[in-house]
This record gives structure tokens, sequence and C-alpha cells, in this order.
């Protein structure tokens, strides 16, 4: 929709460039990951969310993170999945703290990010959070965010089609 447009990109977008739909489809898995889910319904899929991280080359122990999950799929843990699913392949890589840039609206994303204990910092117009990011699961707080973020360190990754 509009509103998770507006969310994802913090402006008006109506189109991606191919530039930018290169660099979101194209992670290098070094400076660049993506995770993504798709849904399966009567034996058809279409995506359903998206999970990223941009690591500067100035610090590499710091990515900025982003997550889009489609109106559809919101409000059913999916996000949540995802952000544990990259929070995970983000600690393996020794990133020690992703930077989130959240519209001021975006109520589930500041709920999510509060939940999991990140410190915001202040900004004008947009909320900034520092999020830590452990190799330890345990490490998140014990909230409902907290445990569906341990429940996606356990999961296994499943395998890449050829």
């Amino acid at each position: 929709s509009r509103e998770s447009r507006l969310f994802r990109f913090l402006h008006a977008v109506e189109r991606l460039l191919p530039s930018d739909i290169d660099m979101f489809t194209r992670p290098d898995h070094v400076l660049h990951e993506a995770i993504g889910a798709i849904l399966i319904k009567g034996g058809r899929s279409q995506p359903a969310g998206i999970a990223h991280f941009f690591r500067g080359q100035a610090d590499e122990a710091r990515a900025e993170m982003s997550l889009a999950v489609i109106d559809a799929a919101q409000g059913r843990g999916l996000g949540s999945l995802l952000l544990g699913r990259l929070l995970k392949v983000a600690a393996a890589r020794g990133i020690a703290r992703f930077d989130a840039f959240v519209h001021s609206q975006n109520r589930a994303m500041i709920h999510m990010l509060l939940a999991l204990g990140a410190d915001e910092r202040p900004e004008i117009g947009l909320r900034v959070f520092v999020l830590a990011v452990h190799r330890d699961p345990d490490a998140y707080p014990a909230t409902p965010t907290g445990d569906a973020i341990r429940a996606a360190y356990a999961l296994e990754s499943a395998p890449l089609a050829a």
C-alpha cells in the first residue's frame, strides 16, 4: 500500500528505479544481506516480506536495517521472524548494532524495536533506533518480541533453489 511504501522508504515512492531494484535484489552477502519470505496459498506463491541490512565500509560492526511486510501479512509475526533471521546472520558476520530509521507513524516497527530494547536517538522528522545484535538469542529481552527473535534463531535455513 501507499502507507507501507511510505513507512519503508520514509517518503512517497510510486515505483522503484531500475538501479534501486538491482540494488535491493542483488545482495553481495558482505555489505548487503537480504532475507525474504513468501506466502504459499493454493499452490501459488507471492512475496510477503523482506529484511535487509546494509553495512557501511567505515564501521563494519554497524549496519542499517530495513524491514517490509506486505499489508495482507502484517500483524502475524512475519516481521519479527524476518528480523530474527536477519539478526542471526548479522551476529554471525560480526555486526554488533543495527541502525533503524523509522517513520514516526509506523507504530508496529516502533513497538517491535522498543520491545527488543533498542535505544532511540533524537532526530527531526523521524525516529532513529539503535538495536544491539546478539550472538546469543537469550540476550534479547523476555518479551513476546524477544521470544519471536529466539524462535527465529532456532530455525534452520531453508536450502536455496538451484
